[in-house]
């Protein structure tokens, strides 16, 4: 028998996941008693599982200890990956009330020497693969789905190239709840920012109480934005609730939930989405023009 004790990180093949489905591949490992829960869990974007792991710059490296240090060490941050552990995405997927998004890695040739790379995240309806998150879009995602600790914001203030504002993240707080409106839901994201002003150009002026209230109201109208536009892609694309929304309605009206269950995919593709972000600046940093 193989022994799995020490096993860090399961990593599915894009084909499997999408064939085989997420369930039939992890129910083995948690069945077996020598297996970590904590176990972390990732898709890769190549032709095979063990391309992640034969893409190393050195024949001393241990590929795989590298991949899930990257995602264990990955800060709660906006420009961060969300990491899953094995027992997580098996309650999430006997729960049923929304999808699983996994982080998703692929081989990159960096200086010639091939070695993985996190590469957004994978998307799943139920237990099948269905589509992937590219990493630009990634931090819309991690602003919904997640509290957040740490990272960077940057936009263009007036859609202004030569205005650009970075704010650097304390902490970002989400709040998820639907409406029912007719036959369909209305899904509402609120997003609470804390940050401080890291750096403007200069063509933006001098800094003071009016110019700080009117970042404040940008840096909210673009990230829900942002978001709002994620969102709705997915809508359209791979039609998978990987936010969380489901999971509200099943937090806040139970009864309700068994009534939409079957549906909750088609309502969820047909919901009306309304992002509502707040920024908060509590202090200007130590600025830089640029």
């Amino acid at each position: 028998d193989m022994y799995f004790g020490n096993a860090e990180l399961l990593i599915i093949q894009d084909q499997a996941a999408r064939t085989v489905g997420l369930q039939n591949i992890i129910e083995p490992f948690i069945r077996d008693y020598s297996v970590r829960d904590t176990l972390l869990v990732v898709v890769s974007r190549e032709d095979t599982a063990k391309a992640i792991l034969e893409n190393s710059p050195s024949l001393d490296k241990v590929v795989s200890y590298d991949v899930s240090g990257a995602l264990n060490w990955q800060p709660s941050g906006a420009n961060s990956l969300r990491s899953l552990e094995i027992f997580e995405i098996y309650y999430d997927l006997k729960r049923d009330t929304d999808s699983v998004a996994l982080p998703a890695f692929s081989s990159t040739d960096a200086k010639d020497i091939p070695e993985p790379e996190l590469d957004g995240m994978a998307l799943f309806q139920r237990d099948r693969l269905v589509g992937f998150l590219n990493n630009e879009l990634v931090p819309n995602f991690m602003y919904v789905v997640e509290k957040l600790e740490r990272g960077t914001y940057s936009f263009h203030m007036d859609g202004d190239e030569k205005k650009k504002v970075t704010l650097q993240v304390s902490s970002s707080k989400p709040s998820l709840s639907f409406q029912k409106r007719g036959e369909g839901l209305v899904y509402t994201a609120l997003i609470k920012v804390k940050a401080n002003i890291s750096s403007l150009s200069p063509e933006i002026g001098d800094l003071d109480e009016e110019l700080i209230k009117t970042i404040q109201d940008q840096a909210a109208m673009d990230l829900s934005g942002r978001i709002t536009e994620t969102v709705k892609q997915i809508q359209k694309t791979t039609q998978t609730d990987v936010f969380g929304f489901g999971k509200a309605v099943y937090q806040q009206d139970p009864a309700y939930w068994k009534t939409i269950q079957e549906r909750r995919i088609e309502l969820f593709t047909d919901a009306e989405i309304q992002v509502q972000a707040t920024f908060e600046i509590d202090r200007t940093g130590f600025l830089i023009k640029f």
